[in-house]
C-alpha cells in the first residue's frame, strides 16, 4: 500500500520523595525542587477532526506525569514519583498552583509541593517556593522542610545558550524549626535541542538546563531536561555525590477541563512486561458518561518500539492482534485498521529518523446506543504477553459533552 494511500485511508475510515541524619537528602531534594521542577500552566485545547492531528501537548494545568526514580547506586526505585496540580496558594496576595511531586498514596507522604505560576512553554514561569514530606518526619503528616523566596524567582526559560542566568533573591529553608540561607546561585540552558533516552524512548530536541544551589554550606548542582509540550522528561540531582539519582519520564496524561462543547483526552505511556494495558476513556475525566452519542469522537492511536533500534528495523510487523486493541465505548466497539507508518502525527520531531510507526484513527459517534444521550469513549491497547520489549503508546480523543 503507498504512503500517500495509506494516510487517506487511515483518515477517511469511519471506526473503534527524614530522618535527621538525612539531612542533606533532603537539601539535595529541596535544591531539586526550586531549580529543576517545572510548572503546568493554560487550557486544553479543544475542536474539530484538526484537533485530534496536532503534535502532543502542550503543557496544561491538567497534566499529570509519572517518573521512574534511579537511585544513586544505579538501581530502579521500587517506587514511581507522579507530578501533577493539587491546587492553589495565595501568597503576598498573588495565587500560584500547587503542584506535589513524588509518592502520595494512602497515608504515605514522600516528596515536594511546588508553588508556582505560569507556563515554561510560555517562558513565563515563577517560583515562590515549596514544601517537602517525608514519611520518617517527627510529624509525617506536616512538612518537614519549607523553602521561601523572596521575591518569587522568574525564570527565563529562553536565555542564550551556555550564559549563567543568575537568581536575585532572597531565599531561606526552615528544617525542623531552624532557618539557614539558602544561595540559589544560577542556572544555564546548556543546549537548545539535546537528545535524551527515556523509558519512552528517545526524546528529541529538549532544552537542557543545569542549575547550583547552596544550602547550609553544601553544594548542590541539578540538570533538568524539558521538552516544549511534554514537561520535564528527565532530571538529575548530585546527592549523594558523584553520581546522585536521576528520573526519566514513564507516561503523561492530560483529561482536559473543558465543562461543556468539545473537550480532548492524550496519555503517552510505555507498556512492558511491568505494565501491558494501556487505558484512555473520556468517562475518567468527570467520572461520567457525559459524551454526547449523537456526535462523532474523533480517537487517535500511535504506538512504536521504545528501543531505537528495534523502532528502525526494517519489514516491522505489528505485535498486535485485532483483539489487543478496542477503540470503543461501554456498549460495543469500532473497527479500525493499524496501519504502518513512517510519519507520526503526535511525535512530528521523530519524522525522517527511519521509525515505524503503527497508526489508527477512528471518526465515529453511539447514536443506536440505548437509552438517552450520554456515553464514554474509550481506547485500550493490551501488549501481548509473548512479547518482551517496551512499545511506547500515545492516543488522543476528541469528543463532545452532553450540553447541561
Amino acid at each position: 500500500m503507498g504512503i500517500a494511500y495509506q494516510f487517506i485511508y487511515i483518515f477517511t475510515r469511519r471506526k473503534k520523595m527524614l530522618k535527621q541524619k538525612k539531612f542533606y537528602k533532603v537539601m539535595a531534594a529541596l535544591a531539586v525542587m526550586i531549580l529543576s521542577y517545572s510548572s503546568c500552566s493554560g487550557s486544553s485545547s479543544s475542536g474539530s477532526g484538526d484537533e485530534v492531528k496536532r503534535p502532543y501537548g502542550p503543557v496544561s494545568e491538567t497534566t499529570t506525569y509519572t517518573y521512574q526514580v534511579i537511585k544513586y547506586d544505579g538501581s530502579i526505585a521500587n517506587n514511581n514519583a507522579s507530578l501533577k496540580k493539587i491546587g492553589t496558594k495565595t501568597i503576598n496576595g498573588v495565587s500560584y498552583n500547587v503542584y506535589q511531586g513524588g509518592l502520595f498514596t494512602g497515608t504515605t507522604k514522600k516528596g515536594i509541593n511546588l508553588w508556582i505560576t505560569g507556563n515554561p512553554d510560555n517562558n513565563n514561569l515563577v517560583v515562590a517556593g515549596g514544601e517537602i514530606y517525608y514519611p520518617e518526619a517527627p510529624d509525617p503528616t506536616q512538612p518537614y522542610a519549607t523553602l521561601t523566596s523572596d521575591p518569587p524567582v522568574k525564570f527565563n526559560m529562553n536565555p542564550p545558550v551556555g550564559v549563567l542566568q543568575s537568581i536575585h533573591t532572597t531565599a531561606s529553608i526552615t528544617l525542623s524549626g531552624t532557618t539557614l540561607p539558602v544561595n540559589l546561585e544560577g542556572y544555564t540552558l546548556v543546549s537548545n535541542n539535546a537528545t535524551v533516552t527515556t523509558a519512552l524512548g528517545t526524546i528529541y530536541g529538549c532544552q537542557d538546563y543545569t542549575g547550583t544551589a547552596t544550602i547550609a554550606g553544601v553544594k548542590f548542582s541539578v540538570e533538568a531536561l524539558y521538552k516544549q509540550g511534554i514537561g520535564v522528561v528527565a532530571g538529575k540531582v548530585n546527592w549523594p555525590p558523584p553520581s546522585g539519582g536521576s528520573i526519566n519520564l514513564l507516561s503523561t496524561t492530560d483529561l482536559g477541563s473543558a465543562q461543556s462543547g468539545d473537550n480532548t483526552i492524550e496519555s503517552m505511556t510505555v507498556l512492558g512486561p511491568g505494565n501491558r494495558t494501556f487505558r484512555l476513556d473520556t468517562y475518567d475525566v468527570h467520572g461520567q458518561f457525559d459524551a454526547d452519542k449523537y456526535t462523532h469522537a474523533k480517537m487517535l492511536l500511535e504506538l512504536r518500539w521504545a528501543d531505537d533500534n528495534k523502532a528502525k528495523q526494517p519489514n516491522p510487523v505489528s505485535p498486535f492482534t485485532y483483539q489487543d486493541i478496542d477503540f470503543g465505548t461501554p456498549f460495543g466497539y469500532f473497527t479500525y485498521q493499524l496501519v504502518p507508518s513512517p510519519v507520526s502525527f503526535l511525535h512530528p520531531e521523530e519524522n525522517g529518523k527511519g521509525y515505524t510507526f503503527w497508526i489508527a484513527y477512528v471518526s465515529q459517534a453511539a447514536k443506536n446506543e440505548p437509552g438517552p444521550n450520554g456515553t464514554a469513549y474509550h481506547i485500550y491497547v493490551t501488549l501481548p504477553d509473548y512479547v518482551s520489549n517496551n512499545m511506547r503508546v500515545s492516543a488522543r480523543i476528541n469528543y463532545h459533552l452532553i450540553t447541561p
